[in-house]
């Protein structure tokens, strides 16, 4: 809970907020489509750069459906 306080998520709390599979949100990482910080066997995912992240993907979606 205190990563959450700092701004810092493990991938089972960032899909549990965004309503996601932890396994969307590996495959995002394996995929370079979202950053993370790796500490020891763990990846943490910063507020900012989810947010890059899904600005991202809302920009693809208003470019396709122009």
């Amino acid at each position: 809970m205190q990563e959450e306080q700092k701004g810092w998520y493990t991938i089972g709390e960032l899909a549990k907020k965004i309503r996601l599979s932890d396994r969307t949100v590996w495959s995002w990482i394996r995929d370079g489509k979202l950053r993370s910080t790796r500490y020891g066997q763990q990846h943490r995912i910063t507020e900012h750069q989810w947010q890059e992240c899904f600005q991202q993907f809302n920009s693809k979606r208003k470019a396709a459906g122009e």
